[in-house]
């Protein structure tokens, strides 16, 4: 027991001191002192709604797949989104904490900021794994969790920020390069913690990141495999690499059973979900990008570049958001230096490190950078997979491993120098651990994107819109059908005037069992029915719905200019008898239908 005790007491001091570190900035960066866990952090309307209505639709049950309050109707399934199913391990968070609260807002909120602490533990613990001292491995887990890649994805592209794995990843290519143990299929296999390792992370690697993060582990692990083979003459270890790609896409296939399932059953739905060839090179990296700040701190110099370039290039889109920070960049051009080497010398355990890490670097930019094997991968494969700009948070991970095990280096020779006594040593290695530590801390502010919460507007919109979803439900029986206006394609149907693409779902996420027009997906019998309505024509339309059975219309005013949403208003007035019903933000407007 003490043995254990000396082993690990460094590491548990380590994590402590890692946990409090990030929930320190992240109070700081994320302005927690205006932030209130009852509202959520984003309520724009934007793709952040889409996890509210995943709380919602774990609440009630245990798929965010489908339900019956979507779409009516004829309900909401969103199986013909792949990607939907490909991020279960974020829902079985999700829905976890859905146990301890009704609240869909506090249940999101408190996933966001799991993020935080999560990604922080795996990027320490592969760290570590690769031999890196405990306060090197907290410089550069924090460095890792504070990306700008996760504030400026935010709740928008949660399942992205949602990275806690990769790390993990890039651990598997260092495994199957350097330990000839690892995934050895023999009879010593259930021997090895490492392979029940992988196996188990496999599934979540598979479950995380909608395909893409997936895709690119796959990447990796066949450059890994390829470069050990034809380095050792031995073909066994690209089949290592293989078997671990067969793992994580045979779980990636288990979770789109229910996808196959139903699209045999209902057929392919072509209009469900577009993606053209010309996205793949739209969305691919930029090298540029990845050392062009997302935000200049007060520098002018520093902003002009940043104007400069985002205002004169072509294609600049959510790949902006690939910045490395300060010691990513720093460790990217260590790697390209370290490729350039003819020789790393001997086998000692950083040096292979740095070797297989320069060779996954260049090839992630090979594969994602405009006019790189990706295009061809979309030309002759498959163009689904087109953000190829998002493997830079791969890279990032890479660069500042990169560092950290140079940084390990420099410590080694300075406490293994005979040059100075022992005090002497001790002061130098004190002041490197004071210099690094100060430097990685400017490093994460430096990196910072500079965000600006809008707490206190969403939280009265949400607020509004709750109130007036609730005094709806109240009046109404159970489960009764709203009909909303303006009729609105989901997905991606964009925004129009004021209502943001996904304000539709503000009834959704506010009651209990009332069911809702909006949600049909485009392409199957729930859209259909709501698109061949003539909504113009307002003694049609109400004839069609209260056939159907709806008993209210819901309108979204943001949608209309004012003289339309005068006009129908008052054409709903003179059909129905009654005023409207109005939210407190004059958003929205309600009419009972008898």
């Amino acid at each position: 027991m003490k043995k254990f005790i000396l082993k690990i007491y460094k590491d548990v001091i380590a994590v402590v001191v890692l946990m409090i570190l990030t929930g320190v900035l992240a109070y700081g960066f994320m302005d927690m002192e205006n932030f209130d866990l009852a509202y959520p952090m984003s309520y724009d309307g934007g793709d952040g709604m889409s996890y509210l209505v995943n709380a919602v639709m774990l609440m009630e049950g245990n798929t965010t797949m489908e339900t019956d309050r979507l779409g009516a109707p004829y309900g909401y399934a969103g199986y013909d989104f792949y990607a939907s199913s490909l991020h279960g391990f974020d829902n079985l968070v999700l829905k976890i904490i859905v146990q301890f609260t009704d609240e869909p807002a506090v249940a999101v909120n408190m996933m966001f900021l799991l993020l935080f602490p999560m990604i922080a533990l795996f990027a320490y613990f592969v760290l570590r794994q690769m031999g890196i001292r405990p306060w090197i491995s907290v410089g550069g887990a924090l460095t890792f969790t504070f990306m700008p890649y996760l504030f400026v994805r935010g709740m928008n592209h949660f399942v992205l920020a949602c990275y806690y794995f990769i790390p993990v990843s890039i651990l598997y290519c260092l495994w199957v390069y350097q330990d000839d143990n690892f995934f050895c299929l023999n009879k010593n296999f259930f021997k090895n913690w490492k392979n029940y390792f992988a196996i188990l992370l496999s599934v979540c690697i598979a479950n995380n990141g909608i395909a893409y993060y997936a895709f690119f582990t796959c990447f990796f692990l066949v450059v890994t495999g390829i470069v050990k083979a034809l380095r050792e003459k031995k073909w066994c270890y690209f089949g290592k690499a293989c078997a671990l790609i067969v793992l994580v896409a045979g779980f990636m296939v288990a979770a789109l059973i229910p996808n196959v399932i139903y699209i045999s059953k209902n057929g392919v739905n072509k209009e469900g979900f577009v993606r053209t060839l010309d996205g793949v090179e739209t969305y691919s990296l930029k090298i540029a990008q990845l050392f062009m700040p997302l935000n200049s701190h007060g520098s002018s110099t520093i902003q002009a570049v940043i104007d400069g370039y985002n205002d004169t290039m072509p294609l600049v889109n959510e790949n902006y958001m690939a910045f490395l920070g300060v010691m990513g960049c720093i460790g990217f051009l260590i790697l390209l230096v370290v490729l350039f080497l003819r020789k790393m010398g001997d086998d000692k355990p950083y040096k292979v490190h740095l070797e297989i890490l320069s060779l996954l670097n260049i090839a992630g930019i090979l594969l994602a950078t405009i006019g790189g094997f990706g295009s061809l991968f979309g030309l002759f494969i498959t163009d689904m997979i087109r953000c190829y700009n998002r493997i830079s948070i791969f890279i990032a991970f890479i660069s500042i491993a990169a560092v950290c095990i140079l940084l390990n280096v420099l410590c080694d020779r300075i406490l293994a120098s005979e040059k100075f006594n022992g005090v002497v040593r001790n002061c130098i290695y004190a002041g490197t651990i004071a210099v690094s530590s100060v430097a990685m801390l400017w490093g994460i502010w430096f990196q910072y994107p500079g965000m600006c919460f809008d707490y206190t507007n969403f939280r009265e919109y949400y607020k509004s819109d709750k109130e007036f979803v609730e005094r709806i439900e109240a009046s109404l029986p159970t489960g009764a059908m709203i009909y909303q206006l303006p009729y609105h394609e989901y997905p991606e149907g964009g925004a129009v005037n004021e209502m943001n693409d996904y304000d539709l779902w503000i009834g959704y996420i506010h009651s209990k069992d009332l069911r809702w027009s909006y949600g049909g997906v485009v392409g199957r019998e729930a859209d259909n029915w709501l698109s061949g309505i003539d909504n113009s024509n307002v003694p049609e339309m109400l004839k069609t719905v209260k056939e159907k059975g709806f008993a209210g219309i819901y309108i979204d005013r943001r949608a209309y200019y004012e003289e339309e949403i005068g006009e129908l208003e008052n054409d709903l007035e003179k059909e129905l008898g009654m005023e409207p019903l109005i939210s407190n933000n004059g958003a929205l407007s309600f009419f009972y239908i008898k």
